[in-house]
């Protein structure tokens, strides 16, 4: 297996005013970096279109060979983050993460284990996963939160290559995701598609059960910051799946209270174009981003 991890601290900086005086300001930095073959990381400053000159916040990005998940010399990778006290930290990705075919039978797996801590908000806001036609996924992911930790995860794929005629033709994808708080598991969330499915004792394709949709995903927000923001993104997402003529997106939201932890956890179950779905996160994140200085999903 192959291994990588990324650490982020606080720092405090002093900034000089335009008035000649001077403050103290905290800064997250990047304070451990180490990956190997083929995994890749690169850490830098919040990259969108728009982004705000005051930002406190560090973007680290998953890079793929070719766009490929895997490269073939290996079949599992394993990542770890820990994002210190007071840090706000982004972690996505520049391009489609690719999966390619798998003509041996062989599942391609990666592992992500998080540490979140007081104060600090992680923002796992990637692109989506493309899965080629036979290609067989499997991702496992663990979220460790403290009290006053937060997070933002996004879990979405689209239906494969469509203007080659790949419409769900994946064999397998499996992504599963565990939220801890201060060792509790409050949320387990999975995506799990199999080619073929029982369906009252019938076989149904994937491409027969979700022709109406082009993209799948879920997007999670946990923590303290979210203590009243949550009922803003809920009205968010009825708003937009209720309203008629909704450009086909079908959405449900679920709210999560003390004494488990403030969130919200939103389904994306249909979207007709990668567009329209990128449209809708980004909808649900847009009172987030001046957390990190622009937008990751404005791409």
């Amino acid at each position: 297996m192959e291994r990588a991890a990324a650490e982020f601290c606080c720092i405090l900086e002093t900034v000089p005013g335009v008035d000649g005086t001077e403050t103290v300001k905290l800064k997250t930095v990047n304070s451990k970096l180490y990956f190997t073959n083929p995994l890749r990381l690169l850490v830098r400053q919040p990259h969108s279109r728009h982004c705000s000159p005051n930002y406190n916040c560090q973007w680290l990005y998953k890079l793929y060979s070719g766009g490929r998940v895997l490269d073939g010399s290996t079949n599992c990778t394993s990542l770890e983050i820990g994002v210190g006290e007071d840090c706000n930290v982004v972690f996505t990705t520049q391009e489609y993460p690719k999966i390619s075919a798998s003509d041996t039978g062989l599942v391609m797996k990666q592992e992500l284990r998080v540490r979140v801590a007081d104060r600090a908000i992680l923002a796992v806001l990637p692109d989506p996963f493309l899965c080629y036609k036979n290609s067989m996924y499997q991702q496992d992911q663990v979220y460790n939160l403290t009290t006053e930790g937060n997070l933002i995860l996004l879990d979405w794929l689209i239906a494969g290559r469509i203007a080659l005629g790949e419409v769900w033709d994946m064999t397998s994808f499996v992504s599963q995701s565990k939220i801890y708080v201060d060792g509790k598991l409050v949320l387990g969330d999975a995506i799990n598609l199999d080619r073929y499915f029982g369906n009252n004792g019938k076989r149904c394709s994937l491409r027969e059960s979700l022709q109406h949709t082009k993209v799948l995903g879920s997007c999670v927000f946990i923590g303290p910051y979210f203590k009243d923001l949550k009922w803003t993104i809920q009205d968010k997402v009825h708003e937009i799946s209720g309203r008629e003529g909704s450009d086909g997106i079908t959405a449900s939201v679920s709210v999560l209270n003390q004494p488990l932890c403030d969130g919200v956890v939103i389904k994306l179950l249909g979207a007709q174009s990668t567009e329209q779905a990128r449209s809708f996160f980004r909808r649900l994140v847009e009172d987030t981003t001046t957390w990190f200085g622009g937008d990751p999903l404005d791409k």
